[in-house]
């Protein structure tokens, strides 16, 4: 169980793009958005390993929960892009990178919070991997 929950918390840099000392922040927000959501964590580990899974709304409200508690979106589900290249830091070797996943992935949207929040999430999952510290 700890190193699926590890592997979660890695996985939800895909979602936050929250690095450094702000791992702790994650961890913890991630279990609590577990517990509120009632995600299935099996599930979540397999989809963010690239696994088919068929995606329920506990699964894409996890995200939507992450990126809410990590001030990067409001309650109505808007996207603050700003918010989410303000949490890498300065000296982190991929911010370029980084910067340039949540540009192009922060732009998806859905037809909830929810939605947009996973949509995000698939767009980092998908097409920058390897931009992710914990990843590449």
């Amino acid at each position: 169980m700890k190193s699926s929950v590890i592997f979660l918390i890695s996985s939800a840099l895909l979602v936050s793009v929250v690095l450094g000392g702000f791992f702790e922040d994650v961890q913890s927000t991630a279990i609590t958005c577990l517990t509120q959501t009632g995600a299935d964590l099996g599930k979540l580990l397999m989809m963010l390993r690239g696994q088919q899974v068929v995606p329920d709304d506990k699964i894409k409200c996890f995200g939507a929960c992450l990126l809410k508690s990590l001030g990067m979106m409001s309650g109505g589900g808007n996207v603050d892009k700003n918010a989410a290249a303000a949490k890498i830091p300065l000296n982190e070797p991929k911010r370029d990178q980084m910067i340039a996943a949540i540009d192009q992935c922060f732009d998806q949207r859905g037809t909830n919070e929810c939605e947009t929040a996973f949509a995000i999430m698939e767009c980092l999952r998908t097409n920058h991997l390897q931009a992710l510290p914990a990843f590449g």
